[in-house]
């Protein structure tokens, strides 16, 4: 059996994490589990940044907690993977599958709804399941 943990948040990147990326990583290795998916909160909801600042500069700083965990998950034995939660009008929407790359290449999607967001983030996904090879960017 495998053990996972779904829903991690790190500090800094989140305000809601309060433990370091080695600091939970050690945690999970010591207790059994297998991995873990980074899913600290994207612009807006527990963001812990200026998100006025230029996006690249955003994505970037969230991206540095889950690509710190992937060197230290290496080194210590443990898988890490990437997710993201974006948080619309109190509920919580946990994303796997998309990396920096595709926020960077479709800064757009925060102009969209979040029904239409999490509708893309969905076709994106269905998308790549059907044809790992297929990079998938969103209409502008």
């Amino acid at each position: 059996m495998f053990k996972y943990e779904t829903h991690l948040h790190t500090a800094p990147v989140s305000r809601c994490g309060k433990v370091s990326v080695f600091d939970n990583l050690k945690f999970y290795k010591d207790i059994g589990y297998d991995g873990v998916f980074i899913t600290n909160h994207f612009i807006g909801g527990s963001f812990n940044y200026d998100v006025s600042k230029p996006y690249k500069e955003v994505v970037e700083f969230y991206f540095s907690d889950y690509e710190e965990a992937q060197k230290i998950g290496k080194e210590i034995g443990i898988q890490v993977f990437c997710g993201v939660e974006h948080t619309f009008e109190g509920a919580d929407f946990l994303i796997y599958g998309l990396g920096k790359e595709w926020y960077l290449e479709n800064e757009q999607i925060h102009a969209y709804s979040y029904l239409q967001r999490i509708c893309c983030c969905y076709t994106v996904n269905s998308s790549r399941r059907n044809n790992p090879n297929h990079s998938y960017k969103i209409p502008k």
